[in-house]
C-alpha cells in the first residue's frame, strides 16, 4: 500500500524534529560492518548487542540458531531493535554449510571468527577495506568448528588480566566501537544507498507512529482508497 501520497500524509502526524532525526541518523547508518551472533542463549546477552549496535550506527544483525529462535526483551523491542534489521536463522543440520554465513559471503563480507588468543587480529589492526561480519559465539563454548571452518580471519581482543574472555556484549561493544571508529575516519564510502534510506525511512516512520492501523484507515476513507 506504500506510495508517496500515503508517505507526505503520514508525514503531518511526525514532529519537525522527529522528521530531523530520522534523516540524521539515516546519513549515519551503515552496514559495512554487521554482526552474527552464534547460537548465544542468553537472549540477555544477545539484547544487549543489539543496543550496542544500533548505538553505533549499525543497521544489521543475524541472530542463528540451531534449537530455538531468540526474542528480543519487551525493553530492547520497544527501543533500539524496531530501528534495527534483526535476520534470524534456525540452522537445522549442522552437516551443511551454515546458509547465513553463505548468504553473507555472497553479499561480499568477510567472516571474522571472534576467538582467544594472542597470534590474531585485533581491533585496531584488523583490515576493513572489506566489509565485515563479525561473529560471536555461544557464551561458554565460543564459535563452532563449523563456523570457524568458514571463517576468512581471526580477531581476539587483547586482555592483560587473569580473567581469560570478557562477557559476549562486552567484547561486541569494544569490537564495534573500534571497529566503527576506524571506519568513520576512513575514505571507505560506509554509507547506506539512496534505496536502502528510503526503505528505512519508511519503516522508522511507521515505528514512530503510534496506531498504525487506525491511521491507514482514516487514510483510506480520506482518500476513498479501496
Amino acid at each position: 500500500m506504500r506510495s508517496q501520497q500515503l508517505y507526505n500524509w503520514l508525514l503531518q502526524f511526525i514532529s519537525n524534529s522527529k522528521k530531523e532525526k530520522i534523516e540524521e541518523k539515516l546519513n549515519n547508518r551503515t552496514r559495512y560492518i554487521t554482526a552474527v551472533l552464534e547460537n548465544v542463549f542468553d537472549h540477555q546477552n544477545s539484547n544487549a548487542v543489539i543496543r550496542s549496535c544500533e548505538a553505533l550506527g549499525m543497521q544489521d544483525i543475524h541472530i542463528v540458531n540451531y534449537q530455538s529462535t531468540f526474542k528480543p526483551a519487551k525493553s530492547v523491542n520497544k527501543g533500539s531493535y524496531k530501528w534495527m534489521t534483526v535476520n534470524k536463522y534456525v540452522e537445522l543440520d549442522e552437516a551443511y554449510q551454515l546458509t547465513s554465513i553463505k548468504l553473507l559471503k555472497e553479499k561480499g563480507y568477510r567472516i571474522i571468527a571472534t576467538v582467544p588468543g594472542k597470534e590474531n587480529n585485533t581491533p585496531e589492526n584488523l583490515s576493513i577495506d572489506n566489509p565485515l561480519a563479525v561473529c560471536f559465539g555461544q557464551e561458554s563454548s565460543g564459535i563452532t568448528p563449523r563456523l570457524l571452518k568458514l571463517s576468512d580471519i581471526q580477531l581476539t581482543v587483547p586482555m592483560y588480566g587473569f580473567t581469560e574472555s570478557f562477557n559476549i556484549s562486552v567484547a561486541a561493544g569494544i569490537v564495534f566501537y573500534e571497529l566503527n571508529k576506524r571506519l568513520r575516519k576512513s575514505n571507505i564510502n560506509w554509507h547506506l544507498t539512496d534505496p536502502e534510506k528510503e526503505e528505512l525511512r519508511w519503516q522508522w516512520i511507521e515505528n514512530s507512529l503510534t496506531g498504525m492501523n487506525y491511521l491507514l484507515r482514516r487514510y483510506k476513507e480520506d482518500n476513498k482508497v479501496v
